[in-house]
């Protein structure tokens, strides 16, 4: 966090110095973003900062239009905002300046997917990956969509192709083991689970997958032990409750239930 903090007071000063040079300006968007992912701050500084993004970013674009690589960073940091339909145009405008922007490609695809638009979303990863075939995210991407679509063997090719080229990325594990999950192949989903707990290892949302599986095979008690750790990480991951609610009735521990 320090170093970040010095990199935007650096950026900052250039700013201010060069306040026309629209490089500058780009960057500290980029940078006070970047500052937002942190989780340890407050809802309030957040949305600060984006904002504060949203204006340095679109400051760069009024003094440079035809960059392609402004439009595509106010378009993702719309996303990031909410701004889903204004996000797409914005990466319309990059796709028109260079139709190879491979990015943009991905980012539209993403937005896309956040909107539940999932065969616009498959267009659009298609084409990234056509552009760049050995792109882990964007391959994990389009296993999330094809996911979503009901398509689950097809997503598993994406996402071993993921795993790859990215064997540590917990999230690609994760997708894997939702698709195996679909499929009604909970053995193999647990292993998937399990690699996934392994590099993050207090996510709830995969305890209760790994938990729901466990009890397709009715594995009850090994269940419940899952869904409980997931319940003290997250006392109101609702999801978790309602499992751990059924698989007591199998149990007949009414009582409990």
């Amino acid at each position: 966090t320090k170093d970040l903090d010095r990199k935007i007071e650096c950026v900052e000063k250039s700013c201010f110095w060069n306040p026309q040079n629209a490089d500058y300006h780009h960057k500290i968007g980029l940078l006070y973003q970047q500052k937002a992912s942190n989780k340890n701050i407050s809802i309030e500084e957040r949305m600060k900062l984006l904002n504060d993004a949203k204006y340095e970013i679109k400051t760069a674009i009024i003094l440079l239009p035809a960059k392609g690589k402004y439009l595509a960073s106010y378009g993702w940091l719309l996303g990031n905002l909410g701004e889903y339909d204004k996000a797409i145009k914005f990466f319309d405008k990059a796709i028109e300046l260079n139709p190879t922007f491979e990015l943009a490609w991905a980012n539209k695809a993403n937005t896309f997917f956040k909107l539940k638009r999932y065969d616009e979303a498959l267009e659009c990863v298609n084409k990234a990956l056509e552009l760049h075939p050995s792109w882990a995210d964007v391959l994990k991407l389009k296993g999330m969509i094809l996911i979503n679509q009901g398509k689950n063997e097809e997503a598993l090719e994406c996402l071993d192709k993921a795993l790859k080229l990215n064997p540590e990325d917990w999230s690609i594990w994760d997708n894997k083991g939702r698709a195996l999950f679909n499929l009604k192949r909970f053995d193999e989903a647990i292993a998937c689970f399990e690699k996934a707990l392994e590099l993050s290892p207090k996510n709830y949302e995969i305890l209760h997958l790994k938990g729901l599986s466990l009890a397709n095979l009715g594995r009850y008690e090994e269940s419940i032990r899952c869904l409980n750790e997931a319940l003290r990480l997250n006392p109101d991951f609702i999801p978790a409750l309602i499992a751990k609610g059924e698989v007591l009735l199998n149990m007949d521990r009414y009582n409990e239930a």
